[in-house]
């Protein structure tokens, strides 16, 4: 598999291309201008017995599959900072994993699938010990596009030395924007009478 992200926790960054139409030519949709609905529910993990697991689910609301950055969404319960959580009105600090992209790689959704993903949000998140009132959201864009190709790599833009193969530089599908996703606020009290370190990365 061609290795299509390469990550620091020293750094962050991120390139983001976004499509613009012509205004002046409305008779179709070019592959920039598709029409793509995604939507993000949040909920309580009743299964798990820690009060900070959420799940995490994006559904393709679009009549056609719709690829997304898989930087976007949860990944082994953890994920990148995605969420705003607020304890007891204080925004938290997030102290999880930092990415420095030279390239964005997509998974697909088919029309009407839903991605489903477990989120140990104390494991990311600074939370403190004892019964607190939480509010959970989602960063309100997700890179995505509805064309053919799962990824956008571009040229190193800080020329670290790291080779990159042809087939990894071109061609330059830059074809992804951002769109913005529904999201619910999950609100919930919680007793954390235990805060789990961060896994190794």
């Amino acid at each position: 598999m061609i290795k299509k992200q390469f990550m620091t926790l020293l750094a962050l960054g991120s390139l983001c291309f976004v499509g613009c139409g012509d205004s002046n030519k409305k008779s179709y949709l070019s592959p920039t201008e598709d029409n793509i609905e995604l939507e993000v529910t949040l909920e309580q993990n009743t299964s798990s017995r820690y009060p900070l697991d959420i799940i995490f689910k994006l559904t393709n609301l679009s009549d056609k599959t719709v690829y997304y950055d898989n930087l976007a969404v949860p990944f082994n319960t953890i994920s990148t900072n995605i969420f705003t959580v607020i304890e007891d009105g204080v925004a938290l600090r997030y102290q999880g994993i930092i990415y420095t992209l030279y390239g964005t790689s997509f998974d697909s959704l088919a029309p009407g699938e839903t991605f489903t993903a477990p989120v140990a949000l104390d494991k990311i998140y600074a939370v403190t010990k004892g019964t607190h009132h939480y509010q959970v959201s989602y960063y309100n864009t997700i890179l995505a596009k509805t064309s053919d190709g799962k990824v956008e790599v571009f040229d190193d833009p800080n020329d670290t030395g790291i080779p990159l193969k042809p087939d990894e530089l071109a061609p330059k599908d830059h074809t992804s924007r951002e769109v913005n996703v529904t999201s619910n606020t999950l609100e919930f009290e919680a007793n954390i009478k235990k805060v789990r370190e961060p896994d190794e990365y």
